[in-house]
């Protein structure tokens, strides 16, 4: 009976130094899997300094926004332009009618 014990001793005691070797293996294995302490709290810094300036950018809604005013913008441009070049065809005229005006006035004159 004592030979049954001591072979169990001896059985569970490989045991626990293969499972302590597998531990330490494990451990050894995952030492630089995790961030340390301080590596934790510069992150948390640099993780909170990224959702402040990512809070400043505008939304989606903003951006529709003024998209839509830049299109008004744009069309009050382009009926700002066309009213020009009308304006522009108007003084063209006016100034032909003054040349000939001051070219009838220089003929007489001679």
């Amino acid at each position: 009976m004592n030979d049954v014990w001591q072979e169990a001793a001896t059985i569970a005691a490989s045991s626990v130094m293969v499972a302590g070797a597998l531990v330490a293996a494990v451990r050894h294995m995952l030492r630089g899997e995790f961030a340390t302490r301080t590596q934790h709290v510069d992150l948390e810094k640099k993780v909170g300094a990224l959702e402040r300036r990512f809070g400043d950018i505008p939304s989606e809604h903003d951006i529709n926004g003024l998209t839509g005013r830049l299109a008004r913008v744009e069309t009050g441009v382009a009926v700002v332009q066309t009213t020009i070049e009308g304006v522009n065809t108007g003084l063209k005229r006016v100034e032909r009618n003054v040349d000939l005006l001051i070219e009838h006035q220089l003929s007489k004159e001679k």
